[in-house]
């Protein structure tokens, strides 16, 4: 089973084409989803870092596909079953683009989710070995129920996160790699498909062995993590160590972003304690409600707003529509305004759905805009660079 597909532009998603697969997700109770913007993790790899699409350039965000579609295992096409897993699905995506899973406690959604026939566009069964409920829900339905509950909208341009695991059993310590032969791997790939979560798990080739030990995992020695991470284009990282105390296990982790090493989650650090493999989806729950507080639009923060911002390298006219499309394709962005366009020089006022603060996060998450100056976004001096 892979990872989330990372799409960083159009030639990565036609390289991974070809290795285009389904993976299975863990869902509450007896059911379980799959998402499918899914790649086999190590072939998806290795194909980047042959072609060099993973380089030590700026890391960017992860345009993840098909939030609004799950696929839910059943046991029989009866219609029972079939509600019940129409019901499951709707939970699913509600989280998914919510960003956490209390938003099924919002009053206005639970009032809702005996509905989901309402929200959903088409449904269908899907037969292998097993046979599957596949719902693809409408994202505007979706997101309108979502911000008049007050809950957040989280779009599908999310952070890459490097995760760097040391598991000691049995008295011996070694690094969790993508194909580590243990239940692990896939536990934390299934959380990262239910949470809309884009997640890697290191290869431990040769690079990654010459650069990285379990000493270096299992101290927290960030100098080389960073290092091996630069290779994969992560934005953020998370370095944990696994143990067993008495009869429970330990998770001990902490999230930090690339390449400044700074803690992401608020406490900076984290542990959790309980079954060896809860911890696993309990960690990457965590992860994604952190990152949705940050990212995720929230229905009371709608105002009408805006900043401006300028962007430099807009030389010819379809580079001034290629950024017009960019802006306007963030979930915080609700218009985008031509001010002014002098020389290479465009500035653009953009008409807010959210803070400015989680609007230029954003941006900055973009592979076309890199920031270039201006650090106070409360002025009109937010300038950035637009790479192709």
């Amino acid at each position: 089973m892979g990872a989330i597909l990372a799409e960083h532009g159009d030639e990565r998603e036609q390289l991974a084409k070809g290795s285009f697969i389904r993976c299975y997700g863990m869902m509450p109770q007896q059911h379980t989803g799959r998402v499918k913007f899914v790649v086999k993790g190590r072939l998806f790899i290795l194909l980047m870092l042959l072609f060099g699409l993973f380089s030590a350039r700026q890391a960017v965000a992860i345009e993840v596909n098909n939030l609004y579609q799950v696929d839910i295992l059943v046991s029989d096409k009866g219609s029972a079953e079939m509600n019940q897993a129409q019901t499951q699905a709707f939970k699913v995506v509600l989280v998914r683009v919510g960003g956490t899973s209390a938003v099924l406690e919002n009053p206005l959604i639970k009032s809702q989710l005996t509905k989901a026939q309402d929200y959903m566009l088409q449904y269908g069964y899907q037969e292998s070995e097993q046979t599957f409920v596949s719902v693809q829900f409408d994202s505007e339905r979706i997101n309108r129920l979502l911000r008049q509950a007050n809950e957040g909208v989280w779009g599908n341009r999310r952070p890459l996160v490097m995760v760097w695991l040391v598991e000691e059993k049995a008295g011996e310590r070694h690094i969790l790699a993508d194909s580590t032969a243990s239940e692990l791997p896939g536990l934390i790939k299934q959380a990262s498909d239910e949470r809309g979560m884009p997640s890697l798990l290191p290869l431990m080739d040769l690079d990654d062995a010459m650069q990285v030990s379990v000493s270096d995992v299992w101290g927290r020695f960030q100098a080389p993590l960073a290092q091996a991470s630069s290779r994969y284009a992560a934005d953020a990282m998370i370095v944990a160590k696994l143990f067993q105390a008495g009869d429970a296990w330990v998770l001990d982790w902490q999230l930090l972003t690339l390449p400044d090493m700074q803690p992401l989650n608020d406490v900076g650090q984290s542990q959790l304690t309980g079954a060896r493999e809860e911890l696993m989806t309990a960690m990457v729950n965590q992860l994604a409600d952190d990152f949705a507080s940050k990212y995720a639009v929230t229905g009371g923060s709608l105002a009408s707003d805006s900043i401006t911002i300028t962007v430099v390298n807009v030389e010819q006219p379809d580079i001034y529509v290629a950024v017009m499309k960019q802006l306007a394709s963030l979930t915080q962005v609700s218009a985008v305004e031509l001010v002014s366009l002098n020389g290479a020089r465009a500035q653009f006022r953009l008409g807010l759905l959210g803070d400015p603060t989680s609007v230029l996060a954003a941006i900055e998450l973009d592979e076309h805009l890199v920031v270039v100056a201006g650090d106070d976004i409360t002025q009109e001096s937010q300038e950035y660079a637009w790479l192709p």
